[in-house]
């Protein structure tokens, strides 16, 4: 079982004090000691009356120390407290937490070439656990237990996602087996990875053949947990099909594996294979690899190798550091609601991060070419980006007085109290298309905040062509990112 040294640990914790302690002292006893070595803990908050409580055990890859055998069972593993029992039973158990601290690749090499790793191939998409409590198949996430009604994008649960890939007529197969484990007495954890083409936007091959592998449910490993004691790995035969839908279908051992010469060259020529290949029927790209040892080496146990084509992917697409700076709201909206009057819920659902982050991409400006060769299907909406910064530029540049003389009402016209109506373009000036569209009440708000920012720099843009390049310039930049996501997507 994969989680017999945190089980073993927890529950040893129990025994020793439930005779001289509070189920709060012991919980916090508990949550403190991991604490010491950076293993999160979270308990789900229940009254007194309840049978029991699921709590969380989460390690920091970055920061744990993984000669400790707790650190690696911590990604995520839920258990069960029952208070009849007086024990914790495992709900979920997840898959080894990577150690992503500074190993030495030489040592790392030495291992690969003797065979000591099992190697399986990095997939893009979303590791969800499947697990039964009381009664109903709940899912989890490495840093929440229970995230089965709680918004992954678009309003879509993580619950109508899964769901969602299951009915694709290739995943079939797997909806199949995991409706029929209902059948069978006990518990059951079930790691999948999960891809969502509407979440995870990055298309492994651009033909026919790609529709499978943009929309796909695999099942990494699962349990039957019967009790305590007893928690059974499942291995799928060879032979049978769900076999070709689970992990283990693409297990090879480290030394018949690639060498550690073509894996390293894999692992830098990614992004231009992508580009040449990824048109060509059967492509799939290469991601990077999982190492994991088949005896325990400490913190050289578990392994995540990515390629640089998926160091790109994670950072473009799943890198949301940039939203700590988000204000939550609609900033142009005439009635502002507060962020902290919203709940958790309408806070997170108010953007589409997907949307957002794309946008976000284009105001930073770095690496643009390269998002658009790893994502040419949103070529056209930067190309739409762009006509409509150009518009921008045009409509502030000829309506440029009149915004400036009314930034002193600038609070009566962000609050709907103060009308100003300004000159729309001629089509086609300045190369710019109709963007009759475009033409509604935000976008004087809009305008008026940039003004206001260039008034605030002392920044005077002249009537030429010059001046509109230097406007175009200020325009796209990421100190606007709310109002344009504003105006593009909620207004």
């Amino acid at each position: 079982m994969s989680v017999v040294n945190i089980s073993n640990f927890i529950n040893g914790k129990v025994d020793k004090l439930i005779h001289t302690h509070t189920e709060s002292e012991i919980i916090n006893q508990i949550r403190s000691f991991l604490f010491k070595n950076y293993i999160k803990t979270v308990v789900e908050n229940v009254d007194e009356h309840a049978d029991g409580f699921r709590m969380m055990f989460i390690a920091n890859r970055f920061k744990s120390k993984f000669d400790n055998p707790i650190t690696k069972e911590c990604n995520g593993a839920v258990f069960y407290y029952s208070r009849a029992a007086k024990k914790f039973f495992p709900l979920v158990i997840p898959t080894y937490l990577f150690n992503s601290q500074k190993l030495t690749k030489s040592n790392i090499h030495t291992v690969y070439k003797t065979g000591g790793y099992d190697v399986y191939p990095v997939m893009d998409g979303t590791i969800m656990n499947l697990y039964k409590f009381k009664g109903e198949w709940k899912i989890s996430t490495n840093k929440a237990y229970d995230a089965t009604n709680l918004i992954m994008f678009d309003e879509k649960t993580y619950m109508n996602v899964l769901n969602e890939c299951l009915e694709y007529e290739h995943n079939f197969a797997v909806k199949g087996y995991l409706s029929s484990l209902d059948n069978v007495d006990g518990g059951h954890s079930v790691t999948l990875c999960v891809k969502n083409s509407g979440f995870h936007v990055f298309q492994e091959n651009f033909t026919e053949f790609g529709h499978r592998l943009n929309n796909r449910v695999t099942i990494i490993h699962q349990y039957h947990i019967q009790d305590l004691q007893t928690a059974t790995e499942i291995k799928f035969d060879p032979s049978s099909v769900i076999y070709s839908f689970s992990s283990e279908s693409f297990k090879q051992s480290s030394d018949k594996c690639f060498s550690w010469k073509e894996l390293t060259n894999q692992m830098t020529s990614s992004i231009s294979s992508f580009k040449k290949y990824s048109n060509q029927v059967g492509f799939t790209p290469f991601l990077g690899v999982i190492l994991r040892s088949k005896t325990d080496l400490g913190e050289y146990s578990n392994v995540l190798m990515e390629s640089n084509l998926m160091s790109k992917i994670r950072n473009f697409l799943y890198n949301f550091g940039f939203s700590k700076n988000l204000s939550y709201k609609n900033v142009l909206s005439s009635t502002p609601v507060n962020a902290m009057e919203q709940s958790g819920s309408e806070i997170k659902s108010y953007y589409n991060m997907t949307c957002v982050n794309r946008l976000y991409i284009f105001l930073n400006r770095k690496d643009v070419n390269l998002f658009t060769s790893i994502f040419p299907h949103f070529k056209k909406e930067f190309a739409e980006y762009n006509q409509f910064f150009a518009f921008l530029s045009t409509f502030i540049m000829k309506n440029c007085s009149v915004l400036e003389k009314n930034l002193q009402n600038l609070n009566e016209i962000m609050s709907g109290e103060t009308e100003l109506l300004l000159a729309k373009l001629p089509e086609h000036q300045n190369g710019v298309s109709s963007m009759d569209h475009i033409y509604k009440p935000s976008l004087v708000k809009l305008c008026m905040v940039i003004v206001g920012e260039l008034s605030l720099k002392k920044i005077n843009i002249p009537q030429s062509h010059e001046g509109w390049n230097m406007l175009n310039d200020f325009l796209i930049n990421t100190r606007f990112l709310d109002y344009y996501y504003a105006f593009m997507y909620k207004n």
